[in-house]
This record gives structure tokens, sequence and C-alpha cells, in this order.
């Protein structure tokens, strides 16, 4: 059968459809991608709503022989080789922003992620950088199910509480439900098994497929016109492509394992489902670009009761703790706060722990191969968008050298853009670019992670 000929039809049909669609059919290249011999560099945001206690968050010593500061100790005291305290990095495209936010929190929801300029006081005028890197890297064609995966514990999809955005700038929908997550991502999909006599048989069918289909282009193509033959000779580029890296792939492994379905009621439940089922998401290759967001904790969760110290809520109590805020010296008051952002260590902490305890061969792990970001809207609860408090987690496949604090030049007390950051990240993800957001305050990669 696979002698037969195909026809002048069939073979633009398939150019035109998509080369893999067209002549293998079923093949689930997913599944074969998540074992390819170099694991794939894999970017998970952390993203808080409310900033530090700017006092209390940076590490002290040096470089490497840095000491964690107490909202941090006792939690991450056990990744700290996998830690990059970033010290110093500012919002600085807020700064130089000509349309102003509609309130403060806006000012950091539409610059946090995006370092662009507004398009209006709520919205900004491009992408986020996880949006865009997922765009990036999907871009000559689809490497993974789905190209970006945003959870979120409540509902940040609109508003001054938003965190991702498209490119005309609206805000991308979260989701809150780890249940109907689940469902999105994990729908038709099997997770590889090694002793899968049948899907070894299959991969072994499609690259032969692959093979003679590459050669069905060129046969076919020397009786078409000029414009036809160009057609058919890169569609047969991408099948040889196809089957080239079918042939590379080793033993299918246990890193992907397909968690049961997930639900759960309550802020920090949902935490826990969301970023579970994130970590088997990247584990399986069905994403490498996720976003969980975590906005204002419940007041239950710090200890916060109504009324403290004469404040309206917990959000209140936070501005009034910060560095200029008038309860900043007051224990009572600023204990919650402590609690507060404690608890955001813990967070990420559960997050390291399930990167790191899923194997990814001699002896690395998940972790090993991502980069984590604890990121967030604002700087400070005084809603300052400088002095940032951001950590990067995970050695990024060698990309980044982490068990350090690195404080960054800050001559006339700025600090480079949080855009440069974002540049070395989209570096890391393969997108090679030199500037993201505006192009005024963005100055290149940070030599200082590699």
């Amino acid at each position: 059968m696979l002698r037969q000929r195909i026809s002048r039809r069939h073979v633009l049909r398939a150019a035109g459809a998509g080369a893999l669609g067209s002549l293998v059919g079923g093949s689930s290249l997913p599944s074969a991608r998540a074992q390819s011999q170099t694991p794939p560099r894999r970017l998970l945001l952390f993203y808080t709503q409310q900033g530090t206690l700017r006092d209390r968050w940076a590490p002290s010593g040096g470089e490497t022989d840095f000491s964690l500061g107490e909202l941090h100790a006792a939690d991450l005291q056990t990744f700290r080789s996998e830690l990059l305290f970033l010290q110093g990095l500012d919002m600085r495209s807020n700064d130089v922003d000509p349309t102003g936010p509609a309130n403060a929190h806006y000012a950091g929801t539409t610059h946090a992620l995006t370092g662009i300029d507004r398009k209006s006081p709520t919205l900004p005028s491009g992408p986020s950088i996880d949006q865009f890197i997922a765009q990036q890297i999907n871009k000559d064609r689809p490497l993974t199910k789905l190209p970006s995966l945003e959870l979120a514990c409540q509902d940040v999809s609109f508003g001054e509480w938003a965190v991702s955005f498209g490119n005309n700038g609206a805000a991308i929908p979260f989701e809150v439900d780890p249940g109907k997550a689940y469902d999105r991502v994990f729908a038709g999909f099997t997770a590889p098994n090694p002793d899968d006599s049948a899907a070894k048989a299959k991969a072994a069918q499609d690259e032969l497929v692959l093979k003679w289909a590459a050669g069905e282009y060129d046969a076919a193509a020397k009786k078409f016109a000029a414009a036809d033959r160009q057609k058919l000779a890169a569609h047969a580029a991408m099948v040889r492509d196809l089957q080239a890296r079918l042939t590379v792939l080793p033993k299918p492994t246990q890193s992907c394992s397909v968690p049961g379905r997930l639900t759960a009621n309550g802020y920090q439940a949902r935490f826990e489902a969301h970023a579970r089922l994130a970590v088997a998401a990247l584990a399986c290759d069905l994403t490498r670009v996720v976003t969980i967001a975590l906005p204002e904790l419940p007041s239950e969760m710090v200890g916060y009761s109504s009324g403290l110290q004469g404040t309206l809520d917990l959000h209140d109590l936070v501005h009034k703790t910060a560095e200029n805020g008038q309860l900043r010296s007051n224990a009572e008051a600023v204990a919650p706060i402590k609690r507060y952002h404690q608890a955001h260590a813990k967070q990420f902490a559960f997050l390291l722990k399930l990167m790191q305890e899923i194997p990814e061969g001699e002896g690395k792990t998940l972790l090993d191969h991502s980069a984590v970001l604890w990121c967030g809207q604002l700087g400070s609860g005084s809603h300052d968008l400088h002095l940032l408090p951001w950590i990067l987690a995970g050695k990024g496949g060698g990309a980044f050298r982490t068990g350090r604090l690195v404080r960054f030049s800050r001559p006339n007390d700025r600090g480079p853009a949080h855009n440069n950051l974002f540049v070395s990240l989209a570096n890391y993800m393969g997108v090679n670019v030199t500037s993201f957001g505006n192009a005024e305050v963005c100055t290149g990669p940070l030599s200082e992670l590699a």
C-alpha cells in the first residue's frame, strides 16, 4: 500500500491542510514530544498581588553566602540552592507611561507582566510576557496541546486584579475551577506507557509514513508549476523534520503521570489542586507556559480580625503596614501581614516541591529544567512599583545560576527595568528577542542571571 502513488489533488490538499494531519492521521505528537531526548524548557509564573514588607523581604549576606529573611526562612530554606533573589528591579515602564492608570492598583496590573504603555487607564497596549512567549514558541507549528495555561484561586479575569493580556491588551480569562481546568488539559490524553508495545508500533509506523510522504512530495513536485513546487518543498521539509524527531525518541519514561480529576473548594485547596495540575501538565508536555494567580489571601488564612488597629479590612491593613504606612511600627498590626507573605512563601515552596519530585533523567528533575518566577502586581503595600520582590527558581536546564542573591546596581536610585528580566526569560525559552515592552526602558537581557 505504501508504494501506491498519491494524486496531485491529494498532495496539494495535504499541503494546504498540513502534512502531518492529512498523511499521518491519528498520530499523537504531544505524547511523543514529551519524551524528547532533551527535556523541554518550561516557564511557570507564580503571581501574587500585594508586594511585600520591604524591610523583611531581602536576604542578608553576600551573593552566595546569604541568609534568608524572616518571610522566607521557614519554608524556602530547603530550596535555597534553587533560588535567585532579584533585588533591585523596577517597573520603570510605568514611570514613562504617558497614560495614567485608573488607580494605583491598575498601574501595577497594566505593567507587571507587560512592561508597555497603557492604551487606556485600565488596559495595556500589548501582551503579557507569558502570552508573548507562548505565541512565539508555537508560532511555526503547535508544540503542545495548550499554548499556555492560566489558573487562579479566585477570578482575576478582569478589572484591577487582571494578570495576563493578549496582543490587543485584552485581559486573558483564568480558570478558577480545578475540575474544569483538568478537563481542558487532560481530555483525550493518555500518559505514555514504557511497556506499551502498541504505542511503540504506532510510532514506528508514523515514522515510516512520514518518510514515505516526504518522498511523495518530492516526486510530485516535478510535475507542478514553480509556485506549487515551492509550496510542496516547504511541506516536504516540515515532514522530514517531524520524521527526524520521531527517530530520536527514547523509551517512554514515567515522568508523565496523569493525576485523578481534581476538584476543590476554598482558596488554599484550589491553589494546591491547580499546582498539582500545572506540574502534571508541564511534565506531560501538554503546555510549556503556566501562570498561577493568587489574588488577595482570605482574612482567616492570616488571622486578621475586622477592625484590627482601626483598619477597614485586610487590604487596608496591607497598605497601612507598608514602609510609609502609619502602622508600620505597630507589632500587632504587622503580625498578620508577616503571616500573609509567609503564607505565599509556603505556597511557593509547595509548588517547587511538586516540581522537584518529578524525575527527568540523570538525577535531574522537572524543576531543573524549568524557570519559576515569583512575581506580582506591586513592589510593596505602598503601591510602589520599584524594588520588586521577585524570586526566580529553577536552573532552566542550565540557563540560570541559582543559589544566589543578585543585588542590581541602582544609579540615581533606579534599577534595571523589569522588562530586561522578561527578555532573559524569552531568550531562555528559545525566543530570540533583545527587547520586550517599552523599548525606551528595556536595555536587553540581564547578564547577571547566567
